[in-house]
């Protein structure tokens, strides 16, 4: 009995204390309640002044603004038109931040609202970049854009609000990169059902992040830069804080990586539900198996064009610097790759770019896409998949004509007299042939590995190197399965061939100069009808020269 009764004092206690803890948790919770409800409330008696606030602010800001776009259609002067340009980029920015404090109160309150509707994602990026890339040209930055023509073509979400995510991102790399690059890219990582998953991404090159604050970053009014260098105009600590939470509200969050000294990379992932998937183009299969050269010496940019080239199954040859670009071509043409297309991308000061030319410009040549990256003139730049696509096409429609003219023989004329080359060119205009002119010796050779020429017409007056070095430097590049190079030396009338010299070192012939057109013609169809195969058997007489009394004879129709 005794120990009964202590077992029941025991457990009367124990349950006294339950009751006691169970009463400061009811006492606890009503407390959190009740400062939750005052939170609350609190929390929306502020959106509403808020709200109240941002009207009062909103409505003379706008009134502002709509008078100064109005005023700048009247004839101001050049200096008028820039303060104007100042003072309405204060008013759109004095509008932005407002608009932030706005959306961050109502996200404390609970109140802001998705508001999903269809849009192109292509397009909401491409945007972004175009309304961006001015404040980057000011500073001297290259602001690329990735976003391949295979994504959706339009997806339902909140189209204002991820523009507000991306706008955050780029003006935080605009700020913090002093030098080099801001890349905006889009990519589509996994499609399952209707459902699509977004990879956003912004990198720079700019000054970096310590690891220990980098979550401090995405804290409501924080800014880290305000010890560091001068405080950032029109900013107000929301930006990477607004972002982070929207992403949230859209199912994902704000990443970000970065290190001291090397640059930032920010990316958030959300899922959409896709309303028109992508549809395939008409001129896709056209581009499908062409072979195009890309040069340019900046390694961001040359992956953006590779991405966008071999998204429409086009084969690319990359290079970062003129010598791997001949060495491309040349190589392409060994292995009988005809390269559609070479695009050049030029920026100020590029020498690589802007001193390559091809070696030679046979008709059989690919066209020359050149796209010039003027930061003065952005019409081009960054390159969005369209503009790409359309000067492709553009060059490429000339294939049909390129593919009839490739078919007729290739005749190289190496001669330093221009007068000399515009006379033969015009003499040889009724054959089916196309007349290459090289000014120098320096490219002879490269010109051979990329073309096989039929004939090559030598001007013995060439001063660079002697005739018959240049004869052996021609034959060391004959084809062995194919018959060899026709070589013909041109003469100045008035002297005397060297023909055993010449014939030794490997020409078939000479033509004296000046020479009609009749005759010339007449002696080239025949070395093009019968190739020499074998050199010392060649039965093709030289040319010679009709006599200065005698009239010129009457030209092949």
């Amino acid at each position: 009995y005794e120990q009964d009764q202590k077992l029941i004092d025991h457990l009367q206690r124990t349950l006294t204390l339950k009751e006691e803890q169970l009463v400061r948790l009811e006492a606890e919770l009503d407390n959190e309640r009740h400062q939750h409800q005052c939170t609350t409330t609190l929390a929306r008696q502020q959106l509403h002044a808020m709200t109240h606030f941002s009207h009062r602010l909103h409505a003379p800001i706008q009134g502002l603004c709509t008078r100064l776009k109005a005023l700048a259609q009247t004839g101001l002067t050049a200096g008028q038109q820039d303060g104007l340009q100042t003072a309405t980029a204060s008013c759109d920015q004095l509008c932005e931040q407002v608009s932030r404090i706005l959306d961050h109160a109502l996200l404390r309150a609970g109140e802001l609202k998705l508001r999903p509707d269809e849009f192109s994602p292509r397009q909401l990026v491409e945007d972004a970049c175009r309304d961006w890339r001015r404040a980057a040209r000011a500073k001297g930055l290259a602001l690329h854009c990735l976003a391949l023509d295979s994504l959706p073509t339009t997806m339902l979400g909140d189209r204002q609000y991820l523009r507000q995510i991306l706008d955050s991102l780029l003006e935080n790399a605009v700020h913090f990169t002093d030098s080099g690059e801001i890349c905006l890219s889009l990519e589509e990582v996994e499609s399952h059902n209707n459902l699509t998953r977004l990879h956003f991404e912004v990198r720079d090159t700019g000054k970096g992040i310590p690891l220990d604050d980098q979550e401090h970053i995405f804290a409501p009014f924080v800014r880290l830069d305000t010890q560091a260098r001068p405080p950032h105009t029109g900013g107000s600590g929301l930006g990477l804080s607004l972002a982070r939470e929207l992403a949230s509200l859209m199912g994902g969050s704000v990443h970000v990586e970065s290190a001291p000294g090397i640059g930032s990379r920010f990316w958030f992932d959300v899922v959409l539900p896709v309303v028109r998937p992508h549809m395939a183009r008409m001129d896709d299969h056209a581009m499908a198996g062409l072979v195009v050269l890309v040069l340019d010496p900046h390694e961001t940019s040359l992956d953006i064009l590779k991405k966008h080239l071999r998204n429409w199954h086009i084969r690319v040859l990359g290079a970062g610097n003129s010598q791997e670009a001949l060495r491309q071509l040349q190589q392409a043409g060994r292995q009988q790759n005809a390269v559609a297309a070479a695009i050049l991308c030029q920026r100020p000061g590029d020498t690589e770019t802007r001193g390559f030319t091809w070696p030679l410009r046979p008709a059989d040549e690919p066209p020359l896409l050149r796209l010039e990256l003027n930061p003065d003139d952005a019409q081009e730049y960054p390159l969005f998949a369209d503009v790409l696509r359309n000067r492709l096409n553009r060059y490429l429609s000339q294939r049909t004509a390129m593919d009839t003219t490739a078919r007729k023989a290739g005749i190289l004329l190496l001669t330093d007299n221009p007068i000399n080359a515009i006379i033969l060119q015009t003499m040889l205009e009724p054959l089916p042939v196309l007349l290459q002119t090289l000014h120098n010796s320096r490219d002879l050779e490269s010109a051979l590995a990329l073309h096989p020429y039929r004939i090559i017409l030598l001007d013995t007056a060439f001063p660079v190197q002697d005739t018959s070095q240049l004869i052996h430097k021609i034959r060391q590049h004959d084809p062995g399965n194919t018959p060899a190079t026709v070589i013909l030396t041109l003469v100045p009338h008035a002297l005397q061939p060297q023909q055993p010299e010449w014939l030794q070192a490997g020409a078939d012939g000479h033509l004296l100069q000046p020479v009609s057109r009749e005759v010339l013609c007449h002696d080239i169809a025949r070395w093009l009808k019968h190739p020499a195969t074998d050199r010392a058997d060649a039965a093709v007489p030289a040319v010679q020269a009709p006599e200065p009394h005698q009239s010129a004879p009457v030209p092949m129709p």
